[in-house]
């Protein structure tokens, strides 16, 4: 009996569906889909011109300040790495100071598939574009994308390196 209900309910809908379709009301009209009209403006209005989002801008003040940051990924050849760094996973995390003139200063403490290497001292310099993607040069080579979001809140960065591949995050501090 249960059965017959649920199998009639179902076939009762699918009728209904296929004659009628679901039903919207408006100025009298009925259909599947409900009806829109156009509103008619008066002719001394200026035209009405929408409005797209503000592109963020940048500029070498826009990340001044210290940022702690982590990145991760692998090094999956050493060919443009000092001797002695091992392939495989790399991590780092540590501070990078950026003084709004495009000059760095950073901390570092990286593990190379397993080698660390305790907490190190750098320098380097900085670009940032208007569109707020950027590069970073530290001494000794090491070189970086990145992308400034959020008003310089954060920083999203890769290493820009040959058989290198990571990607981390610096937050404002």
């Amino acid at each position: 009996m249960k059965r017959q209900i649920t199998f009639t309910f179902i076939t009762l809908s699918l009728v209904a569906l296929l004659l009628g379709g679901l039903s919207f009301t408006s100025n009298g009209r009925t259909g599947l889909v409900p009806t829109a009209h156009a509103q008619e403006r008066d002719a001394a209005a200026p035209p009405i011109q929408a409005e797209f989002p503000r592109r963020p801008t940048c500029s070498l003040g826009t990340v001044q300040g210290s940022y702690g940051y982590t990145a991760q990924g692998s090094i999956v050849s050493n060919a443009a790495l000092p001797p002695g760094i091992p392939t495989g996973p790399y991590a780092s995390q540590g501070l990078v100071t950026l003084d709004g003139f495009g000059s760095l200063t950073g901390l570092a403490n990286d593990d190379f598939n397993g080698f660390f290497v305790p907490t190190s001292t750098t320098s380097g310099k900085y670009t940032l574009n208007e569109n707020c993607t950027g590069t970073a040069s530290f001494v000794g080579g090491a070189s970086f994308n990145f992308t400034v979001v959020e008003g310089g809140k954060e920083i999203l960065f890769m290493l820009a390196a040959p058989g290198v591949v990571a990607t981390g995050v610096a937050k404002r501090l």
